[in-house]
């Protein structure tokens, strides 16, 4: 699916599902249930997943700061990153730099 190779090529440059969904000529709610059906997870979490693999790529690649990572993955601020990560990943994205 060409949505899901959009989010896989930049998920940091996923502002909205409503303006992704404009992007590929789509409701938002068809792009919702058109992704979950074909792949059995939200758009939104799919979108999330991606930007929060993108930032642990750059802390432990590229040596990044966890700001620096927060930003470039898409994050309005490094504190909701930080959150997200240690849901996800059960430890803060500042152990990757130790």
């Amino acid at each position: 699916m060409a949505i899901r190779a959009r989010i896989d090529a930049d998920p940091a440059s996923i502002a909205s599902l409503i303006g992704l969904a404009e992007e590929f000529g789509v409701s938002a709610s068809k792009l919702k249930r058109d992704f979950f059906s074909a792949f059995a997870t939200c758009a939104g979490a799919y979108v999330n997943e991606r930007r929060l693999l993108l930032g642990r790529a750059l802390i432990e690649r590229e040596g990044l700061s966890v700001s620096e990572a927060s930003y470039r993955a898409g994050y309005g601020h490094p504190t909701n990153f930080s959150t997200a990560f240690r849901r996800r990943f059960g430890f803060a994205p500042s152990q990757l730099r130790r």
